[in-house]
């Protein structure tokens, strides 16, 4: 049976597994697709960090099942999308959970603000996005 873990002095979770230390904190692989989604786009920080069974649900429409079809939509959407600078995030050895606010200017120039949630889970030694909702709070 393995001992808890005890935070390390950085705050993080202190690492008690090969696929841990493999795999590094969830909240890095995080901070790193929201860093791509601000530099880079939102298209490039889903390719590089969506599961392939990923669920996907969007105000007013269907729910997207799979990475193939979240990144067809995200083609058609030229939304330009920022997250607010403090994220609440919690984690376990395998699941982790991510929820903020959003900010998305549309290409007619409006505004959408909301709040979303991100699922993340340890696959194949790859954190990676499981479970994504944003929904709008300005309807």
């Amino acid at each position: 049976m393995k001992s808890p873990t005890k935070p390390k002095p950085n705050g993080k979770p202190a690492m008690n597994s090969t696929q841990n230390e493999q795999s590094g904190y969830a909240g890095d692989t995080a901070s790193a697709f929201f860093e791509t989604l601000t530099k880079q786009g939102i298209q490039k920080a889903y390719k590089n960090y969506a599961a392939e069974d990923i669920r996907v649900l969007r105000e007013g429409k269907m729910p997207f099942v799979g990475k193939t079809a979240w990144l067809g939509e995200l083609k058609k959407d030229k939304s330009k999308v920022t997250i607010k600078k403090r994220t609440s995030f919690f984690g376990a050895a395998d699941f982790a959970y991510t929820t903020n606010a959003y900010s998305a200017v549309k290409p007619d120039k409006t505004t959408e603000n909301g709040n979303f949630v991100q699922v993340w889970k340890l696959k194949n030694g790859k954190w990676q996005i499981a479970f994504d909702i944003f929904l709008p709070s300005n309807q």
